[in-house]
C-alpha cells in the first residue's frame, strides 16, 4: 500500500496569501519560498510570546519508503526518526541548545508516529532565534562518538519508558489491536533496533525526508509575517535548498480484526489501569476525509464518555473511574483507533460497563441536546487556541499536514450532524475490533 503525498509546485518567489476568519478575527498568513517550504503564520499583536515549529513528515511509520539514492525499497530500522530527532541537536562546534539560549529561547524537538517537530519559544530575538532553528535542522552532523552518545540516552530511555505503566498500557494496546502496521511499534523502538542505527543510516533518512517540501513552519506571535516569509526564503537561497521530489511510503496492509483480545501485565504500581481500544476497520485515505473522521469521533466520544456526560458521572458514582479517565481518537495514513480508560479498581467491570454504554449509543443514536451541547464545547475549545501561540503552530501544522484549513475549523465543526456520529457509532463500537490492555499491581512473591 502506497501512501499518497500531496505537493505543490514552488513559486519562483514567495507571496503571502491571506486567509481570514471574521468571527475570530483572526488572519493566517500562507506562502511557499522557492525551496517548496510552506510557511503559515498567525499574527498576535499585543503578544509577547514567539512560537515557531519547523515540522517535517517523518514520523515513526515511516519505516519502509523508496531511497532515490540507492534506487531501492528500503526497510529502516524501528526507532529512527526518533533516534534522527535525537541527533540534529548536535553541532560540530558545541550543542545548539546553549546558541538558544544564548538568544534567550527555549527549543525543543518530539518524534511522533506521523512527523517530527523542531520548535523554538521566545520573547525577544525572534529573527535570531528563527534562523537558528532553520539553520541547526538544515545541518545534520552525524559523528560516530555522537551518535553512541545518543544511543546509550535512547537505550535509557526505552528503559525507563518500559517501566512506565502509562505508556506500557498504551503501546502493549496498539500491539493487541494492530498485526502489522508500524503504528503497533514503540516510537523510540526496542534497544534491538535500535543498535542497528548507524551514521551512514541517519544522513540517508536525513536526505529522504527532511527536504522543504516535505516540511512546513508554523508561526504565531507578534510577528510580521512577510518578514517571516522574506527570512526563509532568504535563509534557504544562501544554504542553496531548492525543491526536491517527495519520498514514497510504503505501509502494510492491515487486517481489519484485532492482533490479540487483550494483554495484561504487572507492573509496581499502586491501582489497576485499563484502557480499551476500538480499530478502524477501513481507516480514511487522504488528509481532509481523516481530519473529518477524528473530527466526528472524538465528538462522539464526548457524548458518550466525556466529564459532562450522564454515562461518565455515573461510572464516578459506581466507583469505577476517577479524574484519570479520558477517551479520546487518533488517525493518520493507514490508523485510526479509539482509546477510553484509567485507572480504576475493577478493570473487568469498566470494560464490561464501557461496552454496554458504548453498544447502546450504537443502537440508539445520539441524543440530539447532547450533540448540540458537545459541538458548541469543541468550538469553545477551538476558540481557546488563540489564545496561546504555542497551541496555534501546533494547530496550524496539524491541519496544514492534513490539507486542511486552521481557520475553517469552525465552519468544519457547524456541518457535522448528529447523524454522522450515530453513524460513525454504529460503525466504530463493533466489539469485534477492540482490545483491551491491562497493567495490574505486582503480586508480591511468598
Amino acid at each position: 500500500m502506497i501512501a499518497p503525498r500531496l505537493e505543490a509546485a514552488p513559486p519562483s518567489r514567495s507571496s503571502l496569501r491571506l486567509r481570514t476568519n471574521a468571527d475570530l478575527d483572526e488572519t493566517l498568513a500562507e506562502g511557499i519560498v522557492p525551496s517548496g517550504l510552506r510557511v503559515q503564520v498567525v499574527r498576535k499583536r499585543g503578544f509577547e510570546r514567539k512560537f515557531a515549529v519547523l515540522a517535517v513528515r517523518f514520523g515513526s511509520v515511516d519505516r519502509d519508503f523508496f531511497d532515490p539514492e540507492r534506487g531501492a525499497r528500503v526497510t529502516v530500522p524501528d526507532g529512527i526518526a526518533h533516534f534522527l530527532e535525537h541527533c540534529l541537536f548536535a553541532e560540530q562546534s558545541g550543542d545548539v541548545f546553549q546558541r538558544f539560549a544564548a538568544l534567550g529561547g527555549a527549543a525543543n524537538a518530539g518524534t511522533s508516529f506521523s512527523t517530527t517537530s523542531y520548535i523554538v519559544g521566545c520573547s525577544e530575538r525572534f529573527d535570531e532565534n528563527l534562523e537558528t532553528l532553520l539553520d541547526f535542522v538544515a545541518n545534520p552532523y552525524f559523528p560516530e562518538k555522537n551518535v553512541e552518545k545518543e544511543r546509550e540516552i535512547i537505550t535509557q530511555e526505552i528503559r525507563m519508558y518500559r517501566d512506565s505503566a502509562d505508556w506500557r498500557i498504551f503501546t502493549n494496546l496498539l500491539e493487541a489491536l494492530y498485526r502489522d502496521h508500524p503504528v503497533r511499534i514503540d516510537i523510540a523502538g526496542t534497544e534491538s533496533s535500535i543498535r542497528e542505527i548507524d551514521p551512514s543510516l541517519l544522513l540517508s533518512c536525513y536526505r529522504c525526508f527532511y527536504y522543504p517540501s516535505n516540511m512546513g513552519l508554523f508561526v504565531a506571535g507578534d510577528v510580521d509575517p512577510r518578514r517571516v516569509l522574506r527570512l526563509v526564503e532568504r535563509n534557504h537561497a544562501r544554504k542553496g535548498i531548492g525543491p526536491a521530489p517527495l519520498t514514497r511510503r510504503f505501509f502494510p496492509a492491515e487486517p481489519p480484526s484485532v492482533a490479540r483480545p487483550i494483554i495484561a501485565i504487572e507492573l509496581p504500581v499502586a491501582s489497576h489501569k485499563v484502557l480499551l481500544g476500538f480499530k478502524d476497520s477501513a481507516p480514511a485515505s487522504d488528509g481532509p476525509a481523516i481530519s473529518r473522521r477524528e473530527a466526528v469521533t472524538n465528538l462522539l466520544l464526548d457524548v458518550c464518555v466525556g466529564r459532562s456526560s450522564s454515562a461518565f458521572e455515573r461510572l464516578y458514582d459506581e466507583g469505577l473511574v476517577d479524574d484519570t479517565f479520558s477517551a479520546a481518537y487518533s488517525a493518520d495514513w493507514g490508523y485510526g483507533f479509539t482509546v477510553l480508560g484509567g485507572e480504576t479498581d475493577r478493570p473487568e467491570a469498566l470494560v464490561k460497563a464501557m461496552r454496554r454504554h458504548l453498544a447502546a449509543v450504537a443502537r440508539r443514536g445520539v441524543p440530539a441536546d447532547d450533540f448540540e451541547r458537545i459541538r458548541a464545547k469543541a468550538l469553545g475549545k477551538f476558540y481557546r487556541y488563540f489564545n496561546s501561540p504555542e497551541s496555534i503552530a501546533y494547530a496550524a501544522m496539524h491541519q496544514a499536514f492534513r490539507d486542511t484549513d486552521l481557520l475553517g475549523i469552525p465552519r468544519f465543526l457547524r456541518s457535522i450532524t448528529r447523524d454522522e456520529l450515530s453513524a460513525r457509532a454504529r460503525e466504530h463500537f463493533d466489539p469485534k475490533r477492540s482490545a483491551v490492555s491491562i497493567v495490574s499491581p505486582r503480586r508480591s512473591k511468598r
